[in-house]
């Protein structure tokens, strides 16, 4: 999909796509205004929602929070139920069962995702020195 790449777009998606982890849009604000205190609130937003709808990144939502993720490749992902961070699931994405699905329900199927509930290595740490 063809789309004009503005200066503030880019600046979103270079923070999103620069960190190990999923944010915030508070938090890509957050980042950006160190940087660029000029961009306001309202245009990470717009930048967000933006880059979702052309696939670029991807958006989780969890309890009306959406988490931005920098991968927009199909993946898995894990949820810490004690801290609420998501990281990416170190597993492979498992096309084929957009097919059996398929296959065993006649719908159409476009695609699926899967989040796996855990507690985190660190919050796991933590819990285990007390």
């Amino acid at each position: 999909m063809a789309y004009r790449q503005t200066k503030q777009r880019e600046e979103v998606l270079q923070v999103v796509q620069g960190v190990d982890k999923h944010m915030t849009a508070e938090e890509v604000y957050q980042e950006i205004s160190q940087k660029n205190p000029d961009m306001g609130i309202a245009t990470v937003y717009r930048n967000l929602n933006r880059l979702v709808e052309m696939n670029v990144i991807s958006r989780i939502v969890d309890k009306d929070i959406s988490y931005y993720d920098g991968n927009s490749i199909p993946h898995y992902h894990m949820h810490c139920v004690s801290c609420g961070k998501f990281h990416d699931a170190p597993m492979e994405y498992m096309s084929n069962l957009n097919q059996e699905i398929e296959d065993r329900m006649g719908n159409r199927v476009l695609g699926h995702s899967i989040t796996f509930e855990c507690i985190c290595e660190k919050c796991n740490k933590k819990t285990n020195k007390n």
